[in-house]
C-alpha cells in the first residue's frame, strides 16, 4: 500500500473491521480508505502516537516500518470508533461573539456573559471523560435530558492536548447542551452540560496542522429530522474565535489543573453556530427562534480538514424523583 506524502497533516482514526468487531486498530484516513498502522490487534493506541514524541514523525515511522505490508480498508468495511478512550474532556464557553449575544438574551442577565467574553479569564468547565457514558464517538447516541425542552448542538473545534500542555491535534466535538437549564440559572451549568451522551467527538484526529491553518477552516452543522426534513443548517469560520488557542490552554492548565491531565485532555473550544431561525431582519442571534433537538434527529458536523461527525439523538427516559 502506497501512502501519499503528508501536506496538511494526517487524519488519525481508531476503527474496527466489521467482520471482527472486537478488534481495535489505529490507522489513517486517506482518499476514502482507512490504512491500518497497527502491527498487532488491540495493542497500538492513538495516545501512543499523539503523546509519545512528535505525532507526524510517529505516523511517518509507522508507515515506513509497515512498507508495502500496510493493509487498507474501504470505509464501508470498518466501524469508526471514538478516537480516544482515556483523556478527560473540558469545554470553553463564550469564545465567539454570536454565542455571547445569544446567552445574554436567553439568560435575561445583561452583562453576565458579555463580561466573560472580554475578561482575561475564559469560561472553562469539565465535560466528562472520553471513556465513560458522557462521551460517544461517530454514530453514537446523544441524549436529550428528560427535563429539558431546549437541548442544542454546539459544534466545536476540539484541541487534543498532551500531558506536556502541547496541542498535538484537532478533532470535531458536539458539546450537546440543555440550554434551557443553563438559561434558568447560570449556577445550573454543570447539570446543563454533564449527562449521559452529552459529548461526541471524531471521526478523525488531525495532526500536523498549525493554529493559523485550522483557523481558515469552516465548521458546518446540519440537523435532519426523522422524516428526512432538514431542520437546521448553518456554518461559521473557526477564525472568528476570539481567543487564541494558547490562551485557552494556558488557563486550562493554570493553578495545577495540568496535574489532572496525566492521560491528556480534550478541550472543546466553544461554538460559533447558533441553532436558531433568523427573524424577519435575518438576525438569528438576537430575536431568532431556537430550533431544539427532537428524538431521533440526526446531526452532522463537518470540518473539511477533519471529516464529518455524525450522531443520532434520543430522548433520555430516566428521571429523578421530584
Amino acid at each position: 500500500m502506497t501512502v501519499a506524502a503528508v501536506r496538511q497533516g494526517y487524519n488519525l482514526v481508531r476503527f474496527s473491521p466489521k467482520t471482527e468487531p472486537k478488534t481495535k486498530l489505529v490507522g489513517i484516513s486517506q482518499k476514502g480508505k482507512i490504512i491500518n498502522l497497527s502491527s498487532q490487534p488491540n495493542r497500538l493506541r492513538t495516545e501512543d502516537i499523539l503523546f509519545d514524541g512528535d505525532p507526524v514523525q510517529n505516523i511517518s515511522r509507522l508507515i515506513v516500518d509497515g512498507g508495502q505490508s500496510l493493509v487498507d480498508f474501504e470505509r464501508e468495511q470498518v466501524r469508526i470508533l471514538r478516537p480516544m478512550t482515556r483523556p478527560v474532556v473540558w469545554g470553553a464557553g463564550v469564545t465567539y461573539e454570536n454565542s455571547m449575544f445569544m446567552r445574554e438574551v436567553e439568560s435575561g442577565q445583561p452583562g453576565f456573559y458579555g463580561k466573560v467574553y472580554v475578561a482575561p479569564r475564559p469560561e472553562l468547565f469539565e465535560k466528562g471523560r472520553t471513556g465513560d457514558v458522557t462521551s460517544v464517538g461517530p454514530n453514537g447516541k446523544l441524549y436529550i435530558p428528560g427535563k429539558s425542552k431546549i437541548t442544542l448542538t454546539e459544534a466545536e473545534l476540539v484541541f487534543v492536548i498532551g500531558p506536556d500542555k502541547q496541542i498535538v491535534g484537532y478533532t470535531i466535538g458536539n458539546d450537546f447542551t440543555a440550554t434551557d437549564i443553563e438559561a434558568e440559572n447560570p449556577l445550573y451549568l454543570p447539570q446543563a452540560k454533564i449527562f449521559k451522551g452529552c459529548f461526541s467527538f471524531g471521526p478523525t484526529i488531525l495532526v500536523g496542522m498549525t493554529e493559523e491553518q485550522i483557523r481558515n477552516e469552516n465548521i458546518k452543522v446540519t440537523v435532519v429530522r426523522e422524516n428526512g426534513e432538514t431542520a437546521f443548517s448553518a456554518n461559521t469560520s473557526i477564525g472568528k474565535m476570539k481567543r487564541t488557542f494558547t490562551e485557552l490552554v494556558d488557563w486550562l492548565f493554570d493553578d495545577g489543573r495540568g496535574e489532572l491531565f496525566t492521560n491528556g485532555v480534550l478541550l472543546s473550544s466553544g461554538t460559533g453556530v447558533v441553532m436558531k431561525n433568523p427573524d424577519i431582519d435575518g438576525d438569528p442571534v438576537i430575536r431568532g427562534e431556537k430550533i431544539p433537538h427532537m428524538d431521533r434527529d440526526r446531526v452532522d458536523i463537518h470540518v473539511p480538514a477533519i471529516g464529518t461527525l455524525k450522531n443520532r439523538v434520543a430522548k433520555f427516559t430516566g428521571s429523578a424523583s421530584v
